[in-house]
């Protein structure tokens, strides 16, 4: 990557998880090379032989069929290589629940990076290189000094000029990411916006919109004065030496000319491309990185999980208050209670995503957030599943060492028949949210935590669901929060939040929700409550 920062590509994977993709790499530098050197080779056949001509023509063929075709290739051989690669650095950061379209930008910028300004930088770099020398060959040795002072001087000015433009990249990239979650979050299951609220979402798409362009504005426009500063630099030497030649009187000639203006092209390219892998750079140290401690890489211990006086805080919003109850070391319990009891914030803290303000989650006096995370497996309302790769690609994010016939075979317990070779775009949701469950069934963890598991799933998608789910069980403690009655009904034990944010009652499901003030509401309206969520 450009510039001086040592920012790893990967924790979970090396950065050798790129080594596939770099001779495509190496192949669109090798033609933008032949593209680029077609100019100092016409440069210096100009004044050689007649036919200089040739050389413009085969670089002019390069450029408009063979370079992009080859760059098109490229890229679609690194962008899988990319999103899987945030998204391991998402998971290994505990934060893999994060919204896929929020990884997006990040992605293309990653991707422009390594596909097309890597390989132009190389290029255009040689080719200036090139035309450096046939100059400092035709004109007097003042230029090449005054042309290395140049460079050491544009070198600086990127050095002090890098904060602005690092704070400007961190904006745009932090607007394309709010624009994307908001995007998949206003759009999640809204099939139709009329009234007042189909004016409010436009309002906001526009106050989206309008903070991006804003934030690319600024970069690319703080971006153009640097670059037109260093080629001011560049200029000057050559304009000194020749407005001397003419107060000489020596002539300026077509091959003067041939050895400057066509050098200005690959200058500016690889000008440019510094900017945007500097852009990549700053993409890719967005996304979070945060490893666990060493502790947790091997603690796996063993029995019931013990969650005492847990309490939980946004802010001043209260989540979670004096929360205590045990999932025993196997079986299925449910969580169930209103909107905004704090069913998913209980969830993510049994899951060790998320560190209670108060009280522990722990098995035999390790904290959920020491535990080694292949022992945990946890399914967020909403999933990160990347839809640019296959069905196998998107599960062995989580499990990744499993086969293709595992997940076949995981895939047809669930009730899919669709190959683990299939692209994962044009899937419904419900069949994304399968092959999430999937993902978690195979890594074969101690503890499976779902948060709406059943989402978008029709009544044989959740007899499916319930059958693995139930066959896990039997060596898992699986960790359901769900609205739906007949989930809960099968469940081995229930654990009833109040609005209060605490429990309410613990036991049985069924006498557990008839003697609980909350659970005997639930009851009453479970069925309707589940529509309703399966509609949103």
């Amino acid at each position: 990557m450009a510039g001086g920062d040592s920012i790893p590509l990967s924790r979970t994977r090396p950065p050798s998880a790129l080594t596939p993709t770099a001779p495509w790499i190496v192949g669109a530098a090798a033609l933008s090379l032949a593209q680029w050197s077609t100019l100092p080779l016409a440069a210096w056949s100009l004044g050689r032989t007649a036919h200089w001509w040739l050389p413009l023509a085969a670089g002019a063929m390069l450029r408009q069929a063979a370079v992009p075709a080859w760059r098109a290739l490229t890229a679609a051989r690194v962008r899988p290589a990319v999103l899987r690669l945030l998204a391991d650095r998402a998971l290994a950061s505990s934060r893999f629940e994060h919204e896929p379209s929020s990884l997006g930008p990040l992605a293309q910028r990653l991707e422009h990076g390594l596909s097309t300004a890597l390989p132009a930088l190389a290029a255009s770099a040689l080719t200036t290189a090139a035309f450096a020398l046939l100059a400092a060959r035709a004109f007097p040795w003042p230029w090449t000094v005054g042309t290395l002072v140049a460079a050491l001087g544009a070198w600086a000015l990127r050095t002090r000029t890098r904060p602005l433009l690092d704070a400007s990249s961190d904006a745009l990239l932090d607007a394309l990411r709010a624009e994307g979650a908001w995007l998949h979050a206003a759009a999640r299951g809204r099939w139709e916006i009329t009234g007042s609220a189909r004016d409010h979402f436009l309002s906001a798409a526009d106050a989206h919109a309008a903070r991006v362009v804003s934030a690319e504005r600024t970069h690319q426009g703080r971006a153009r004065a640097l670059r037109a500063a260093q080629l001011a630099l560049f200029l000057a030497p050559l304009a000194w030496v020749l407005t001397a030649q003419a107060r000489r009187g020596v002539p300026v000639t077509a091959r003067d000319w041939a050895l400057v203006v066509p050098a200005l092209a690959p200058l500016l390219a690889a000008l440019g491309a510094l900017d945007d892998l500097a852009l990549a750079r700053r993409a890719l140290a967005r996304v979070p990185d945060e490893s666990p401690s060493a502790a947790r890489s091997d603690r796996s211990p063993e029995g019931p999980l013990v969650l005492g006086g847990v309490g939980a805080r946004y802010g001043d919003h209260v989540a979670l208050r004096d929360v205590t109850f045990t999932v025993p070391a196997t079986g299925v319990l449910a969580v169930v209670g209103p909107n905004g009891a704090g069913k998913s914030t209980l969830a993510r803290i049994v899951a060790g995503a998320h560190t209670p303000d108060a009280g522990s989650a722990s098995v035999q006096g390790v904290s959920m957030t020491d535990v080694a995370p292949e022992r945990v497996a946890f399914v967020p309302q909403h999933p990160c599943f990347v839809e640019s790769l296959t069905v196998l690609d998107n599960v062995r994010l989580a499990a990744p060492d499993v086969t293709p016939e595992r997940c076949a075979a995981m895939l047809s317990s669930l009730g899919l028949t669709v190959s683990p070779a299939h692209p994962a775009s044009g899937l419904s949701r419900g069949e994304q949210r399968r092959i999430a469950v999937a993902r978690a069934l195979l890594r074969g963890a101690r503890w499976i935590v779902l948060d709406e598991p059943d989402a978008w799933l029709d009544h044989d998608g959740r007899e499916a669901l319930q059958r693995a789910l139930r066959e896990a069980s039997q060596t898992a403690a699986v960790v359901l929060v769900t609205h739906r009655a007949d989930l809960v009904a099968w469940a081995d034990r229930v654990v009833v939040l109040s609005a209060a944010h605490t429990v309410e009652a613990e036991g049985a499901p069924a006498e557990t929700l008839a003697a609980s003030e909350t659970g005997r509401a639930l009851l009453a309206s479970l069925a309707d409550e589940s529509l309703r969520f399966s509609a949103r």
